[in-house]
């Protein structure tokens, strides 16, 4: 005797599948990631203030400076933005307001987190 397979059960895997798929194509994950280095926008300006204090550099309103009052170099600027939008890919609020998750580089949905509430809303 085989396992009996569950129609609901079936059913979701096959949306896993095909929400996984979405996900994986490129147009949806730069949209995305858009979307979570972005947001929330107050989150983002803590994440880079951070960055700055760590690269030694301020926010002027002529662009950025270094604490010594030297402009920053490109690659300060480039470092410091890559910086945040790495943090905001792993630490965004906004990554569990949409359900995903970053793994190896691409933002996938949390089915864990999906499951977990579908759990609770069964209550």
């Amino acid at each position: 005797m085989g396992k009996q397979i569950d129609r609901n059960e079936s059913a979701y895997n096959d949306w896993i599948k095909v929400i996984s798929s979405e996900f994986n194509k490129g147009e949806y994950q730069q949209s995305i990631k858009q979307v979570i280095t972005q947001s929330p926008p107050e989150f983002r300006e803590v994440i880079e203030r951070q960055e700055m204090d760590i690269l030694g550099i301020k926010k002027t309103p002529n662009g950025y400076e270094r604490l010594n009052g030297n402009s920053a170099t490109e690659d300060e600027i480039l470092s410091l933005n890559n910086n945040v939008n790495t943090r905001m890919l792993n630490e965004s609020p906004a990554l569990r307001e949409h359900k995903v998750v970053q793994r190896g580089g691409k933002l996938i949905p949390d089915f864990t987190l999906h499951e977990r509430e579908m759990e609770v809303k069964k209550w």
